[in-house]
């Protein structure tokens, strides 16, 4: 991911604007990777609930919010407009 051009989304909760983080390579597609310091969430990680995990998001083809960990939708909250 070239610094300089960072492609950028609004949160699915919360609507704040993001500039990705990183990208996701999987089959051979790339997609960039989104992370929300104002949206957590608690997740298990190796058999433990952790809390207050930033919540983390790839879009899809459709623009929709994908966790990248199990592939499930983000249900997205009702746009509240762009927050810096």
């Amino acid at each position: 991911m070239n610094m300089e051009t960072k492609p950028t989304t609004s949160c699915p909760l919360c609507g704040m604007t993001l500039q990705a983080s990183g990208m996701l390579t999987t089959g051979g597609a790339t997609a960039p990777v989104f992370q929300c310091d104002a949206c957590t969430r608690t997740v298990e990680l190796f058999g433990a609930k952790i809390d207050n995990v930033a919540l983390t998001f790839c879009r899809d083809a459709d623009g929709r919010a994908v966790d990248p960990a199990d592939g499930s939708i983000i249900r997205e909250a009702k746009p509240q407009g762009p927050r810096a």
